[in-house]
């Protein structure tokens, strides 16, 4: 786990410096063909106050999560912290009797990949600063507490829908803002115990914002 964070924080920082060199210096800088963002996904505050209400964005297996990744051509690599707590899961409607079945501190590692639709491209340059995508990809999430007694690795097929983003291409930084609506399904791993009343694949449908550095 250490030497995979220890690579993916390397790729990170060459991602950095290169997009630093390829800065344009005229007026307007050109699109960078890898850029560094930032994104975190938004608490399920009114599931959490009404239980029964079919709020169609209940949250992801975590309560918060944050990423930081790296986009280059149409690819996106990503490293993601999350948590939930025993407290947070029985507010969001969690059975104490049962127990959590993951929860804790969760680490992730994301790979995503897509197509991007600027509207400039459909209509004119009048339609430059908004854009969306719709990207699909796999991840890989350890949860440090589940119901088993021991850590756990579990992989998540994803369906991420990144609109509507904002873009400001005369900026040096912070040049694109979006909201990302995210379908996540999770697989149970075939190695825990199935003696347990649990589904294998549990889906869950979360909502985000974005903010791309450059």
């Amino acid at each position: 786990m250490k030497k995979t964070l220890c690579i993916i924080l390397l790729v990170l920082t060459v991602s950095i410096l290169h997009a630093q060199d390829d800065i344009s210096t005229a007026n307007e800088p050109k699109k960078l063909p890898i850029g560094l963002y930032f994104d975190v996904t938004i608490p399920p505050i009114i599931k959490q106050i009404f239980n029964d209400t079919p709020f169609p964005f209940a949250g992801g297996v975590t309560y918060m999560d944050f990423g930081l990744g790296v986009s280059f051509f149409n690819i996106k690599a990503q490293i993601n912290y999350g948590f939930m707590y025993e407290a947070q899961w029985v507010a969001l409607g969690g059975d104490n009797k049962t127990g959590m079945r993951y929860g804790g501190n969760v680490l992730g590692l994301r790979i995503l990949t897509g197509l991007d639709i600027n509207f400039g491209d459909i209509f004119d340059s009048n339609w430059d600063w908004i854009s969306a995508s719709i990207y699909l990809g796999w991840a890989f999430s350890r949860f440090d507490a589940t119901q088993f007694g021991k850590p756990a690795w579990i992989p998540t097929a994803l369906i991420q829908l990144e609109f509507p983003k904002f873009n400001f291409p005369n900026r040096k930084y912070l040049r694109s803002f979006s909201i990302y609506t995210e379908f996540q399904l999770w697989y149970t791993p075939s190695d825990l115990p199935r003696n347990y009343d649990i589904d294998m694949y549990v889906p869950m449908l979360a909502l985000g914002v974005r903010a791309y550095i450059f």
